[in-house]
């Protein structure tokens, strides 16, 4: 896309004059996310991600135009990964996702999805919800002026984040360039780790595992069988 000179520096402009409420739009998206997760999943990563002003000068000459309005494109400048340990706790976390924000939108990733979760969408375009369940049990409160910008919310076990960290990278170098050896290599790897999540979370379900994590390994006798 072509962009003249006064589009970009209004945009730019805008970008500069809401990057402090971006901020604290997030924080408040981390709060959330982190107290009602630490209910739910024993581990989990939170990341929180603001475009640079290079990133977002970028998306404005590469991609369609954002409008007039700024706060159409907060979801695509603001956004948060939710990184987890296995498929099960995709599930938990995106109920926790709806019953704590107010979902606009669903994205369903059909090109890096294991099979096991084909169709299911981790991706969500989300507003702060102050009739949300975490504001009925917590003293957090949400300022007026955040509620109506969007963000972007993502939910994937770690080997998908890592898919998607390689698979930005290879983009962001023209994949077109690299020999067909090196797509196939990439391709395989992806199926691997596809493989890999499916057995993790197959032998994270075995009862007779939990069982002997949550009963028979109190801290204390942790600690005597790492120490072996």
């Amino acid at each position: 896309m072509n962009v003249s000179g006064e589009y970009y520096s209004e945009q730019f402009q805008k970008f500069q004059e809401l990057r402090p409420k971006f901020v604290d739009l997030l924080g408040h998206v981390k709060k959330v996310l982190g107290t009602t997760l630490d209910e739910i999943l024993p581990e989990f990563l939170l990341k929180i991600n603001l475009k640079s002003n290079m990133e977002f000068a970028e998306k404005i000459i590469d991609n369609a135009e954002y409008g007039d309005n700024p706060i159409d494109y907060s979801s695509d400048v603001c956004s948060a990964y939710v990184i987890v340990p296995r498929f099960d706790d995709i599930i938990a976390t995106i109920e926790t996702i709806r019953k704590n924000f107010v979902v606009s939108g669903d994205v369903v990733d059909k090109t890096t999805d294991s099979v096991s979760l084909k169709g299911i969408a981790k991706s969500f375009i989300v507003l702060l919800y102050p009739e949300g369940e975490v504001y009925r049990k917590t003293d957090l409160t949400i300022p007026e002026e955040l509620i109506m910008f969007p963000v972007t919310i993502h939910v994937k076990t770690l080997f998908q984040y890592s898919h998607e960290i390689f698979l930005k990278k290879l983009k962001n170098q023209d994949a077109s360039r690299f020999p067909t050896r090196y797509i196939e290599d990439f391709n395989r790897i992806v199926s691997l780790l596809e493989i890999a999540d499916k057995e993790l979370n197959d032998f994270a379900k075995d009862s007779d595992i939990e069982k002997y994590i949550t009963e028979t390994l109190s801290d204390e006798k942790l600690q005597d069988e790492t120490s072996k």
